[in-house]
C-alpha cells in the first residue's frame, strides 16, 4: 500500500496509529489530518524513506519539536499540509524550509502562530528552487517581512496564495519579479497602491489572479491597465 489516510482518527491513540502505519513499508502518502501527533510519535514509526507527501491539518498539537523530528526522519518530504495547526512558530517553519531539501509544495493556510519576523531575507541555500507552491492565506499574525523573505529566496514559485496577508507596493514589487508565476491569490489583501497593481504587469506567466477587495488605495484605472497587460490572465476582481 503506498497511501493511508487516518483523517479525524482523532480518538485513535499514538500507539495504534504507529502500528497501522508501520505495518506499511512502502509508504508514498499519509494523512493525519486531525490527528494527535507528537514528536515521540514520529520518533517511534518507520523513517519511510519513500514518504512523498504528510497531511496534518487540524493537528492541534503540532509543535515545533514535532516538526523538528518530521524533518529529520522524512527526508524526501515534497509536500505537506499543516493548514489549521496553530501550536507552532517560526522556529518549526524553519526547520521545514531549511531541512526539507525537496519541498515543492508547502501549504500553511490559517497558521496563526507564525510571524516569520525572524527570517533572513538573504540565503545561499540551493534547495530553494524546488518550492512551487505556497498557500499562506488567512496567516493573520504573518510579518510583511516573511512575504519579503519568501519571494526573495524562492524565485521558481508557480502557484501562490496569499489571501488576507499584508501586503505592501514592496511586496508587490517583489511579486512582480516572480516572473514564473501562474495562478496568484491576493483577495483580501488592501495595504498596496495603484504603484503595487503596476509591478503585477510583468507577470507575462499568470494565467489567474484573484484580486478580489483589494481595497480603496487601488483605482479602477490601475485594475483595467493590467488587464490589458494580462492579456491571457483570468482576473477576478470582486466576489
Amino acid at each position: 500500500m503506498e497511501s493511508i489516510s487516518l483523517t479525524r482518527c482523532s480518538q485513535i491513540s499514538p500507539a495504534v496509529l504507529q502500528s497501522i502505519i508501520n505495518h506499511y513499508t512502502n509508504l508514498s502518502s499519509l494523512n493525519l489530518n486531525s490527528c494527535q501527533v507528537t514528536e515521540d510519535f514520529f520518533e517511534a514509526i518507520n523513517s519511510h524513506s519513500g514518504l512523498k507527501k504528510i497531511y496534518f491539518e487540524k493537528a492541534s498539537n503540532l509543535t515545533d519539536a514535532t516538526l523538528q523530528v518530521l524533518v529529520t526522519r522524512f527526508k524526501e518530504l515534497r509536500f505537506i499540509e499543516l493548514g489549521n495547526c496553530h501550536a507552532f512558530t517560526d522556529v518549526g517553519l524553519k526547520f521545514l524550509m531549511d531541512g526539507l531539501e525537496n519541498l515543492e509544495n508547502l501549504r500553511l493556510h490559517s497558521c496563526n502562530g507564525i510571524k516569520g519576523t525572524t527570517f533572513e531575507l538573504i540565503s545561499p541555500l540551493p534547495h530553494r528552487v524546488n518550492l512551487a507552491s505556497v498557500n499562506i492565506s488567512f496567516c493573520n499574525e504573518l510579518s510583511d517581512h516573511f512575504l519579503q523573505f519568501l519571494l526573495t529566496n524562492y524565485r521558481n514559485l508557480k502557484n501562490l496564495s496569499m489571501m488576507y496577508c499584508p501586503m505592501t507596493d514592496l511586496t508587490m514589487q517583489l511579486l512582480g519579479n516572480s516572473t514564473k508565476l501562474e495562478k496568484l491569490a491576493l483577495w483580501q489583501c488592501k495595504n498596496y497602491t495603484d504603484r503595487g497593481v503596476a509591478c503585477l504587469e510583468a507577470l507575462v506567466n499568470l494565467k489567474y489572479l484573484n484580486f478580489g477587495y483589494h481595497g480603496s488605495q487601488v483605482t479602477q484605472e490601475a485594475i483595467e491597465k493590467l488587464k490589458r497587460a494580462l492579456t491571457s490572465c483570468s482576473i477576478i476582481t470582486e466576489l
